[in-house]
């Protein structure tokens, strides 16, 4: 299984290198691009460490149970790409949406969804595309209608504590 894992994920990371573009502007607080902060490379990593890592955990009536990694000051989820994966089973399909949660600060959820090569056409992963999708990049969304800037800012301490794990 582990062989399984490290497998899809070199598959993953060969298919999100940096395509040169620095900067998309997306619909005004809908998305914001921090491939620059996070890359391709650091989400696949990330997802990797908590499919090898992580516990199951239910925290939303879209999904059963769904993989999470503790830190001591907040968690890290696992969204899947198909929603018909209620059960978040990584043998079903991968997944696509990091979603930070902090009980302690206001908002408590960030979501961070890398848009991998090839997802723009595939339906099981986007019905509708957003105007602010872009392959082979990683976003910050903004379900909540904060202010974009300051979701930005908030979720960087996060993203600095998510990458110093030891994969």
């Amino acid at each position: 299984m582990k062989n399984l894992l490290l497998l899809i994920l070199i598959l993953f990371l060969s298919s999100c290198e940096d395509n040169g573009q620095n900067s998309i502007s997306t619909n005004a607080n809908e998305a914001i691009d921090i491939t620059d902060s996070f890359s391709c490379m650091d989400f696949e990593l990330v997802n990797y460490f908590i499919l090898k890592n992580g516990d199951n955990q239910s925290i939303s009536s879209l999904y059963g149970c769904t993989l999470y990694y503790a830190f001591p000051q907040f968690e890290v989820y696992l969204y899947p790409e198909s929603p018909q994966n209620s059960n978040c089973e990584p043998i079903i399909s991968d997944f696509n949406q990091l979603v930070i949660r902090d009980q302690d600060n206001d908002p408590q959820y960030f979501h961070i969804q890398i848009i991998r090569k090839g997802d723009l056409k595939n339906k099981e992963v986007f019905y509708t595309v957003p105007d602010w999708a872009v392959e082979e990049r990683v976003f910050l969304i903004n379900p909540y209608d904060e202010d974009i800037e300051d979701l930005k800012n908030g979720v960087m301490n996060y993203l600095t504590t998510i990458k110093k794990i030891p994969i």
